[in-house]
């Protein structure tokens, strides 16, 4: 839901935005000390205050004169508090912030800068290369937050059925090898009720993931979203096709239903639990589900929960990559207690067992990489598989713009082409998917060059960050 409410807002609020940036208030700040912090947080695990108020317990021990109050914000309402809390000055100390809200918000003037804690605890360094990114936009000259927790998306699949179609998890491990293997459980036409098992559970234009869903079969084919610089759309190139024709191809090979082009994420994650579906890609946090009792809200002790592995995505021609979503925390410029909020900011992102302590409340992975260390990922398979997996996770690029091409513009070019796939509205043809693809890229250069127009120095800024990177 991050990317999506950040587009949603840079939508709805441009206009009132354009007068604001660069002007959220600077809070004057009270002498170091006690006193209280308030942190918003979204609902990142089942019972998100008192999971929190567990997390902080270390902290307050150390701090006791520090007190903390946690509100957790709604996802469908916390992008609209945000912007409003920026504009008025009247926010949180500390906040977690979607990745691709981190650019937005930085370009409005609504973060505190980061580089005395970068200094201490070496962001670029001690977390996953791809985090770094948001924690410094690349129209930013500061750091403006620090990453949290991540979100990558490994294989689940039914471990009975694989045994049963008689294909081997580790033959998986390319994308001829993965096709392959859903071909032959296709083949061994294994039910489930009286139904084939479905091969490969995708949902299709009705979900949140629509993009995220496209994008690693994009990036291992070679292919990107937007040129290295930003300022262009690419997705209509040789390497960007290629990956959006394979995913397609597992609808017109039959080995995703097309039924699944009208299911979101959770009903598809729903199929696989009562046994209708072999594998599907979903966040780590299902693999919590699938551990704890039902009494916790889980599946443990079903069938499913007992009959399931998890592997690495497929590599791609090009190389192997999976999306990497997740969280930063950021201080607000509103904060009257900065120091404070700075040192509890530090302690939930680059203390390696609150991080640990929060991957197993909410089953999201550490961003600190010192955390990995952990015999939580060592002693398990499933969570050892989840720790090899970060080092291939990609984010989006950190660009203020990046939202709203993402929701306004790919979220329902993208979804067409399932449409497409499924022989909606016609017979299927490379070309109609080439031709909406082609349009989603003049959408996406109108609505990069309408940006510019507006901020006209952040495309030197821009060229000057990718050169530095280059160097």
């Amino acid at each position: 839901m991050n990317s999506i409410q950040s587009a949603l807002a840079a939508a709805t609020l441009a206009a009132v935005l354009a007068g604001c940036n660069k002007e959220s208030k600077q809070a004057e700040t009270v002498p170091a000390g006690g006193g209280e912090l308030l942190i918003w947080v979204m609902p990142n695990s089942p019972k998100p205050e008192k999971d929190m108020d567990a997390l902080l317990e270390p902290f307050k021990a150390a701090h006791p004169d520090v007190a903390i109050k946690v509100s957790v914000l709604d996802w469908g309402s916390a992008w609209t508090k945000l912007t409003t809390a920026a504009i008025s000055g009247d926010g949180p100390d500390v906040v977690q912030l979607g990745t691709t809200w981190c650019p937005f918000l930085t370009d409005l003037g609504a973060l505190l800068p980061l580089d005395d804690v970068d200094a201490e605890i070496h962001v670029k360094e001690s977390f996953l290369p791809s985090t770094w990114a948001a924690a410094k936009p690349r129209t930013s000259e500061h750091v403006t937050s620090v990453p949290w927790f991540i979100d990558v998306r490994p294989m689940f699949y039914r471990t009975d059925v694989f045994a049963e179609a008689k294909v081997d998890p580790k033959s998986m491990d390319t994308w001829d090898g993965y096709i392959a293997g859903l071909e032959k459980i296709k083949a061994a036409g294994i039910k489930h009720e009286g139904e084939a098992i479905s091969p490969i559970g995708f949902p299709g234009k009705n979900d949140w993931n629509v993009v995220h869903n496209f994008a690693p079969w994009i990036w291992s084919a070679g292919g990107d979203f937007l040129s290295p610089l930003g300022d262009k759309c690419v997705l209509n190139s040789p390497e960007s096709m290629k990956g959006i024709l394979f995913y397609l191809d597992m609808v017109r090979k039959g080995l995703n239903p097309k039924t699944n082009m009208e299911k979101n994420t959770a009903q598809v994650s729903a199929d696989f639990d009562a046994g209708r579906v072999a594998t599907f890609f979903e966040s780590t946090i299902k693999n919590t589900y699938l551990e704890r009792p039902p009494e916790q809200g889980g599946s443990a002790g079903s069938h499913v929960a007992g009959n399931y592995g998890v592997l690495m995505p497929p590599a791609g021609p090009a190389k192997r990559s999976v999306f990497m979503g997740g969280s930063h925390l950021a201080v607000f410029k509103s904060s009257r207690r900065p120091d404070l909020a700075k040192l509890l900011l530090r302690y939930l992102t680059a203390d390696s067992a609150a991080q640990v302590a929060y991957s197993e409340i909410s089953g999201f992975l550490p961003a600190y990489k010192a955390a990995f260390q952990s015999p939580y990922f060592s002693a398990d398979a499933k969570r050892a598989v989840f720790r090899d997996i970060v080092p291939f996770g990609r984010c989006y690029p950190a660009v203020p713009y990046w939202g709203e091409i993402e929701t306004a513009i790919l979220m329902k070019r993208l979804g067409t082409l399932f449409d497409i796939a499924a022989e909606v509205n016609g017979p299927y043809s490379e070309a109609a998917v080439k031709a909406e693809v082609d349009q989603a890229v003049l959408d996406i250069d109108a609505q990069i060059e309408s940006h510019f127009k507006n901020h006209p120095e952040q495309r030197e800024m821009l060229q000057k960050t990718v050169a530095a990177a280059v160097d």
